[in-house]
Formats: C-alpha cells, structure tokens, sequence
C-alpha cells in the first residue's frame, strides 16, 4: 500500500474515534436505588452530550490540562450511591471522590430523586474536576466558607460545577421520569405503613418517611439496618477501601476498621483486574493490597516485593 493511501486512511480513522468517543458515558452507576439511577443516568446522558461544547465556551478559567484530563477521565468513571459515614453524616458531604475514578454520591444527605437534573450534573462535574486534579484552595472543605469559596476565582473546582450548573440552566435537559410501583419507595412520605412498597413507615409527627423493613427492600447491594428512631439502607462495600460495618458487606475480602479489605492474594487480583504481581499483606490493624515486581523508588513491604536484586528499605525499593 502506497504511503499516501495509508496516511489517508489513517486520517479517516482517527476522524471517526474523535468523533464516536465525543458522547461516551460514564462507565457505570452502582449501589443505586431505580429512582437514583435514573437520575444520575440522567445527568450522566447530559454531561456526556454537552461536556466538550462547556469546555470549549465556558471553562477559559481552566488550564487545558485540565480539561483534557476531565475529557480523558469522564468515559472512566464509575458513579457510586454511597452512605460511608466518615464522608457523608460526619462531615456532611452531598458527594465525594477518595479512590481512583469513583464518585460517590451521599445519598442521605443529598436526595438524587428529588434534585434537578442541573443540580446533579454541577455536583457531579464539581467531584469530577477532584478526580482530574483540579487545584484547591486551602478551605475547599469548611462549610462554613462555601459561600466566599465558591463565589471567586480561588477554588477552581467549586467554580467548574457553578459554571456547569449555570450552563446547564441556560441549555436546559430533561428531569429524571421514573414509573412508580405500588406504595412509595424508600423516602417517600407518609402516614401509615400502607402507603410504603416495604410496608414500614417510620418517624415522628409529619416528618414520616418509608424505611426498609428487610435487606430485600434495599437491593443487592446494600442491607437494611434497623433502628428504633428510622431504618435505613446502608450501602454494601465492593472491595478493598469501600465502607463497610461487618464482614458480609464486603463482596470482596473483610472488614477491618469500617473498609473492605483483602485477606486473600485472589481478593486482591480479583478487586484489581488485570494486575497479576499483587499480594494481600495481612496485618492486625489493617490488611492491603500491594503490588509486587516493584521498580526502584516504588513502595513495598519486604525485598521480594522488589523486581531483581532491589531490596526493600524504608518501605521503598531501593539498589
């Protein structure tokens, strides 16, 4: 083939990848009631339709590493319902990004199915830019400064989701729409345990709401925990670093410490797909993943850790 024609060809195809990869979604949505999931697929759709066009007309504020990485990490990101109390009921958190490309929504402390469709998307692009590694500034988290933070030029992350959601409200989606079943679902009002799907209602005076009465009424991927004040569905963990309270939360390894850890060398291989040099280093306080054949300068725990004749000092491989 003439070297013309290749280029030719090349060119063609580099063309059409652009433009397939300009509408992809974000790679999954996990741990979510119907009616959240519906409506985090639905900001996802929106993000996913509208994401360049923001960058290329709104975002001048943002340095183009950074967009390029939150173009790059958006087609790689996992949205997750999440209740980890270390991040939601102690510090507040509508939402949250920890580990890797997973955004984790406070779904007690942010009601999904009742939010706006642009509310949801600016919150999502706001964890977004965490994960793409936005710079920010030193109060990013006192709540008690959100105001004065997110009004100026300082915090760049809490500015990406005010201009989203102002973007958002100038070019207007569709609201999550989700066909009920017979009696409210979990967080509904009500008066009476007849009004609910799980036929349990609970709380105090007007502030009445449908609670869990069973695992079953959560999903498979959470339990319900029953209190004497309001039951609630509390989010099974995954895997190593996901939130847990006992053992069988976790549908990879154990519980240590309130998180998902490994106990196995195949929990490990089996949480980190595609990774074969990893181990579990079991410990008492808290067991991990580490990965093993580790080039110089990189982390370990003991010389076989490390690839040749390295030698493991200081927790890092060195000659």
């Amino acid at each position: 083939m003439e070297l013309r024609t290749w280029l030719t060809i090349s060119m063609v195809l580099l063309c059409v990848l652009s433009w397939h990869s300009h509408g992809f979604a974000a790679d999954k949505i996990t741990n979510c009631s119907a009616n959240q999931e519906a409506a985090l697929q639905n900001a996802n759709e929106y993000i996913s339709d509208h994401l360049n066009n923001f960058l290329a007309t709104k975002a001048g504020f943002l340095p183009t590493k950074y967009k390029d990485k939150l173009k790059k990490n958006w087609p790689k990101t996992t949205l997750k319902c999440s209740n980890a109390d270390d991040y939601c009921a102690k510090k507040g958190f509508a939402a949250f990004q920890n580990v890797g490309k997973v955004l984790r929504y406070c779904t007690k402390e942010f009601d999904l199915t009742t939010a706006s469709l642009c509310r949801v998307a600016a919150l999502t692009m706001h964890e977004l830019g965490h994960s793409a590694g936005i710079p920010i500034h030193a109060r990013h988290n006192h709540a008690d400064l959100y105001g004065s933070v997110a009004s100026g030029d300082a915090d760049l992350v809490y500015r990406l989701g005010n201009e989203f959601r102002s973007y958002c409200d100038n070019n207007p989606g569709t609201s999550p729409s989700v066909t009920q079943a017979s009696g409210g679902p979990i967080g509904a009002t009500c008066q009476k345990n007849e009004d609910c799907r799980s036929k349990k209602c609970q709380g105090t005076g007007s502030v009445r709401e449908c609670v869990c009465a069973k695992d079953g009424d959560c999903g498979s991927a959470a339990r319900c925990k029953k209190r004497l004040g309001k039951n609630y569905c509390l989010a099974k963990g995954t895997g190593p670093g996901d939130f847990c309270k006992k053992n069988s939360d976790c549908h990879i390894g154990v519980c240590q410490k309130k998180s998902c850890v490994c106990k196995t060398d195949d929990h490990c291989r089996s949480f980190y797909v595609g990774i074969t040099d990893i181990r579990c280093v079991n410990r008492v306080g808290k067991n991990f993943c580490q990965e093993t054949n580790q080039d110089l300068g990189e982390s370990c725990q003991k010389d076989s850790d490390c690839r040749g004749s390295l030698k493991c000092k200081k927790k890092q491989c060195s000659s």
